[in-house]
């Protein structure tokens, strides 16, 4: 039984090791609209004088937006969050 436990915590280690540290917390401006992405997993959104909220995550370079009418999902990087190859909210 030692031997299993020890087998799964080195392959966790492992697996650790491969996830990026890049940082995506903040706010995104785009031409209407600004995002709020905070620590704790949740996200803001305002739309011309329109908000609401929800949960976010992020997976390789998608983020995932998910609120109880719907979710959405866009391409992040370290400059801003994009659809199709064009940037649409740029991060300040």
């Amino acid at each position: 039984m030692k031997i299993i436990i020890i087998v799964l915590l080195c392959f966790v280690i492992m697996l650790s090791g491969c996830v990026a540290n890049t940082d995506y917390t903040g706010t995104y401006v785009g031409q209407k609209e600004t995002v709020t992405l905070f620590s704790d997993g949740t996200f803001s959104i305002q739309d011309e004088g329109q908000g609401f909220s929800g949960t976010y995550e992020i997976m390789d370079d998608k983020i995932y937006f998910k609120h109880p009418l719907m979710s959405m999902s866009f391409h992040i990087n370290e400059t801003g969050i994009y659809d199709g190859g064009k940037p649409g909210l740029i991060k300040q």
